[in-house]
């Protein structure tokens, strides 16, 4: 492990990344607003954008915490190594925040950067359509790349899988912040009725991962769910109709809400 303070810009990032790794370093420490978070050495966008002085996803979790609507708890789903948590529990907006990452090496970091957080409660699986097993396909390059639908060719190993209808107990209320590489479809089927009682909703939506079928499915999930409106994350000001989503044909981050 090596610790690398923000300033330390000797040279180009991603030179300083190849660097790093070719000396096996394995992972890379950095002191933020949110507290201390260690990033694995495999995972060089999230480490140049802390060498360049900002926090990685900020501006997406910036304008996801600016919602006036809320629940006291948060479903962070395909938790990774737990940026978006550390800035998701400074905010202390949530009183309980369950964090999920099926593969073993990030989940071990996300114990890592999360450990002593009371608020915070961190499963290693998978979140899906119904509970079980299933295999993850592992991308080497990235961390945050595994999938359950690409196939890198480069082997896949077995992770068990629950669903948010058998997290959220009776007519609890939450909310849900998930980025699961194109599972999204899944994720929400596993929901069934206790979707009603999700008063937030962020996902990354692929129109090039989703198929037209999944895409339309997604769409009738969140209108039978309840939600009335869906904005891009990037631009709050772009409010779409929720049955206009089928037409983004591109990759974005949206929040559904009531």
């Amino acid at each position: 492990m090596l610790r690398v303070a923000l300033k330390l810009l000797a040279t180009e990032n991603c030179e300083l990344v190849r660097f790093l790794r070719g000396r096996g370093v394995s992972s890379v420490g950095f002191e933020t607003d949110q507290g201390s978070i260690l990033i694995p050495i495999n995972s060089r966008s999230i480490i140049e954008t802390f060498l360049d002085g900002k926090y990685f996803g900020l501006e997406t979790l910036k304008a996801f915490l600016n919602f006036e609507l809320s629940s006291n708890r948060l479903l962070n789903i395909g938790a990774n190594v737990g940026t978006s948590a550390k800035m998701l529990v400074a905010s202390e907006r949530y009183r309980q925040i369950d964090c999920f990452e099926p593969d073993p090496s990030n989940f071990s970091y996300l114990s890592l950067n999360l450990a002593d957080e009371p608020t915070v409660l961190i499963h290693n699986t998978a979140v899906g359509a119904k509970p079980g097993l299933l295999p993850l396909n592992i991308n080497p390059q990235s961390i945050g790349r595994h999938s359950f639908k690409t196939d890198f060719g480069l082997g896949s190993i077995t992770v068990p899988v629950t669903t948010i209808a058998d997290l959220v107990g009776g007519d609890e209320k939450f909310d849900i912040f998930m980025d699961v590489e194109g599972w999204e479809i899944e994720v929400l089927r596993g929901a069934s009725f206790k979707l009603k009682n999700c008063i937030i909703c962020a996902l990354e939506w692929n129109g090039q991962l989703h198929s037209r079928d999944a895409s339309l499915e997604m769409i009738e999930i969140v209108k039978e769910a309840g939600f009335l409106k869906v904005a891009d994350l990037n631009d709050v000001t772009r409010i779409f109709e929720i049955c206009d989503i089928e037409g983004l044909d591109y990759q974005c981050d949206l929040i559904f809400s009531r």
